[in-house]
């Protein structure tokens, strides 16, 4: 269980969005994982990540309620995972009759467990509300265009009327992100990233990760830099999307 929970962490997701994956409707126990996943809130928006075991594949989706998703994998006897900020739930099926042979509560994810200033659920929550809308945008120190192209997301931001927000990678060394703030004359508090939406939404994959919060939406993984007319127009597009 512990060798799945780490894999877990590691998984990075990939852009396939679909209904209930077809690839899992041979599984024998699929009505009682969906019966799971219905009580979880799955908005049954699954996106493929990469396999936790040869031969097994696992998919992840939101639910209704911000900071909190589900995944499931393939195994012989499958597993049902709800993610939420305080705890995991791992529910796992025999292969044969389908009977739930694991009920277990854990720890929450390894990334939520930030220490100083940093972005929780609670904050997305409230940009996702912002009526403006919000633009999150993910740094890190190691990342040197993740830094020197800020100012064009800034200033796009400014003259979107979105409110610009800055996260910090979560891995990253507080002492050596102020002594970039400093070379960069960076205005803003070191916050980092400690939000289970954001990590299941890919936020660490790559720097910098961009997101527009509005209406109570988020948007999809506007990934990497980009001059300001496309990423205007990606903005317009996500936004149209709300």
């Amino acid at each position: 269980m512990k060798r799945f929970l780490a894999l877990l962490s590691l998984c990075a997701t990939l852009p396939a969005w679909a209904e209930f994956p077809s690839q899992l409707f041979h599984l024998k126990c699929r009505s009682q994982m969906e019966k799971v996943l219905k009580e979880a809130g799955s908005l049954d928006q699954w996106t493929k990540t990469v396999d936790p075991a040869p031969g097994v594949m696992s998919f992840r989706s939101p639910t209704n309620e911000l900071g909190r998703w589900v995944e499931v994998q393939s195994h012989p006897s499958p597993y049902v995972f709800v993610f939420e900020q305080k705890q995991t739930k791992v529910r796992q099926f025999d292969g044969k009759d389908c009977k739930g042979l694991v009920v277990s509560q854990t720890k929450p994810l390894n990334v939520l467990n930030v220490k100083g200033a940093k972005i929780t659920d609670a904050d997305v929550s409230k940009f996702t509300k912002n009526p403006n809308g919000t633009m999150v945008y993910v740094w890190s120190p190691s990342m040197t265009y993740s830094m020197q192209e800020m100012g064009v997301f800034q200033k796009v931001a400014k003259e979107m009327n979105l409110t610009f927000v800055p996260v910090l990678d979560p891995q990253a060394d507080f002492k050596v992100a102020e002594k970039m703030k400093k070379i960069y004359k960076f205005d803003f508090e070191l916050k980092k990233a400690a939000s289970l939406e954001l990590h299941m939404r890919e936020a660490t994959i790559h720097f910098p990760t961009t997101y527009v919060m509005k209406g109570g939406h988020i948007s999809k993984l506007i990934f990497g830099a980009m001059d300001a007319k496309t990423l205007k127009n990606t903005i317009n597009d996500e936004l149209s999307k709300f």
